[in-house]
């Protein structure tokens, strides 16, 4: 067995990375593999093991506690009472503090022949003796060690920093070269987007990231074996501080090169964007109407491409402080709750995704039948509209009311259906929102149903159509409108009224083009003559007015009637028949005129008897080109 002349554990992590020393140190002693392992402190053998415990073997149980033995060593005051040992079912813990030397089984004492408890004790004694003594042994061999070993890794990192700072310029020179040969400016249609230099700015990026990587790595492995030869630093973990560092280190720089390439791509972009708008953007119209600009959509297009870079820096952001603090003991914690508050959400969302998928593929079914359906009832009503498929009592112009009823029910049965296969449906937020809406629908949409249900018994009941000259109430004009809400009318004066299908329906309506085309609608007025007058004549003279007007049908004939015989003349009323309703005002107008005409013409006046009693010599009313006689008197 070798006698080792400074702790093999510290000389382990050493010479694993600097082989020039390699040949000063020998860990045989705590490596065996064999049957037995035993656990050596400089030249002493403290413990000798040759069971198994767990899944390790006698030579691994060694290693471990040789290890912890030097890490002991390297610890300037060791607290007497803090030496203890911990009891469990299977084996014995020695412990120094809250560091675990070496568990004995059960087994390790029947092979030495005595009780757990006493071999356990035992060891520790002679663990604490053995430091003990060690520590009064070392004196000025190991400093002398320590100062030579301390040199020889400045001296090989020194070293190892003159051959990166002489290797790696000739390597950027050679790169160099290359520019304008290897390396030339990539352009699409005459357009520049890289230059020789941005690529070669590119292919420096690898061995500089290589340069820096090596020069950390021996940065790092030169100080934790500075700080291995410190006794203080025992337990202090500057390892995994100085690789943290390290990492760090390797991350900012890595963190800051992608920005850089953020800023080369953006700078890309807006060079793309400026070509493109010139090129391939082209503003939107609707007909010949412009609605989005050339300049709009670039704008737009920055903005976007802006939106995308402010995610990608804070996404990177984000990342380098997560793994920042992912490289020390200290702050690990922080970097999993960092990480978790983006994982979680992202696996939550994955997961319902995932589950909602056999839903969706529900959906996606009722969906395409509930379109097909309409699609069908659609192309039926359709044909009824057009005449080619008829039902009794069912009116063509129902055809398209009733396929939007139809089709209203069609989708709210799939909506239905849909409901409970839909993501968040049975929560109690997705159930309240459903009820506040329902109640702010009800409250605020009482009059507007009453509108719906009146329109859909007006469509059915058939009052008017679309063009006919109509009275609802007292507004009198043409149909222009009809929607399930409202009814608009054009008046006689060119002035549009909109009335609520709820007060069309609680009035009375009048429609004077429903039978105009085929039967005639009858335009009557009244005149009343007096008794001096032969009826006949006034009878003959007010048809004659009604034929000599245009718009009034010859078949049927007009015809007067005598309505009343009043105490000082008789009321004559002529009816007479048009088919254009729409020119009503017109129509009496023309008729109005003629009659006046005609009645000048036969020498009668169209007025009271009472005004013709009382006229006391007043001059006659009948224009002077129709007087042939004085007027009689009635």
């Amino acid at each position: 067995m070798m006698t080792t002349l400074y702790p093999s554990g510290r000389l382990k992590r050493i010479g694993g990375m600097f082989l020039l020393f390699g040949w000063l140190i020998s860990s045989e002693a705590l490596s065996q593999q064999g049957e037995e392992g035993a656990v050596v402190l400089r030249a002493d053998t403290l413990i000798v093991l040759k069971t198994n415990l767990g899944p390790y073997t006698p030579g691994e149980r060694a290693i471990r506690a040789g290890e912890v033995i030097e890490r002991l060593l390297r610890i300037p005051d060791l607290d007497s009472s803090r030496w203890v040992t911990e009891v469990f079912p299977e084996w014995t813990i020695l412990r120094y503090d809250t560091i675990a030397i070496l568990a004995v089984s059960d087994t390790d004492a029947k092979q030495a022949g005595m009780e757990r408890a006493e071999l356990a004790d035992h060891l520790l004694s002679t663990v604490r003796t053995s430091l003990a003594t060690a520590r009064q042994n070392s004196g000025w061999n190991d400093l002398l060690f320590g100062l030579l070993l301390a040199a020889g890794i400045v001296a090989a990192a020194l070293l190892v920093f003159a051959l990166i700072a002489w290797f790696f310029p000739r390597v950027y020179q050679l790169i160099g070269r290359w520019e304008g040969t290897l390396f030339r400016p990539v352009q699409i249609r005459g357009i520049e987007f890289i230059s020789s230099r941005g690529l070669l700015a590119g292919a420096l990026i690898l061995p500089r990231a290589l340069r820096l990587v090596l020069t950390l790595a021996v940065a790092y492995y030169a100080l934790v074996g500075l700080v291995s030869l410190v006794p203080q630093a025992a337990g202090w973990g500057m390892e995994e501080i100085f690789l943290g560092l390290a990492k760090g280190v390797f991350v900012t720089i890595a963190a800051w090169t992608m920005i850089k390439a953020f800023r080369a791509l953006e700078h890309l972009g807006r060079i793309s964007f400026d070509a493109w708008q010139k090129t391939r953007l082209s503003s939107i119209r609707i007909q010949t109407v412009e609605v989005i600009s050339r300049e709009r959509l670039t704008q737009f297009a920055y903005g976007a491409f802006t939106i995308v870079r402010t995610g990608l820096l804070l996404g990177l952001l984000y990342g380098y402080i997560t793994l920042l603090f992912s490289f020390f003991t200290f702050t690990e914690t922080w970097a999993s709750t960092l990480f978790r508050y983006v994982t979680d959400p992202l696996s939550e969302v994955l997961s319902s995704v995932v589950a909602f998928l056999p839903k969706l593929f529900f959906v996606v079914v009722v969906v395409f039948l509930t379109h097909f359906v309409i699609k069908v009832v659609r192309t039926v009503f359709l044909e009824v509209e057009k005449g080619t498929i008829t039902f009794t009592g069912f009116h063509r112009e129902w055809a398209i009311p009733t396929y939007k009823i139809v089709r209203f029910l069609i989708i709210a049965f799939a909506a239905v259906i849909i409901f409970p296969y839909l993501p968040g449906s049975d929560s109690d937020a997705f159930k309240g929102i459903s009820v506040f809406l329902g109640i702010l629908f009800s409250l605020g949409s009482a009059g507007a149903v009453s509108n719906i249900i009146s329109g859909l018994v007006l469509t059915y009941m058939r009052p008017f159509r679309i063009g006919d000259r109509v009275k609802i109430g007292e507004t009198m004009g043409d149909v222009v409108e009809r929607t399930l809400l409202i009814t608009r009318v054009n008046t006689t004066k060119n002035v549009d009224i909109t009335i609520p299908n709820a007060q069309v329906l609680n009035s009375h309506i009048l429609n004077f083009s429903t039978l105009a085309k085929d039967r005639g609608l009858i335009l009557h007025t009244t005149v009343t003559i007096g008794y001096n007058e032969p009826w006949r004549a006034v009878h003959q003279l007010l048809i004659d007015a009604a034929s000599a007007t245009e718009g009034i049908r010859p078949d049927p004939a007009p015809f007067v009637l005598q309505n009343s015989l009043d105490d000082f003349y008789v009321s004559y009323e002529l009816n007479a028949y048009t088919s254009e309703a729409d020119r009503m005002s017109t129509l009496y107008s023309r008729l109005h005129q003629n009659i006046q005409d005609t009645f000048n013409e036969a020498g009668i006046e169209i007025m009271s008897p009472h005004y013709e009693a009382e006229r006391d010599g007043n001059k006659s009313t009948i224009p002077k080109g129709h007087r042939t006689q004085p007027p009689t008197s009635g």
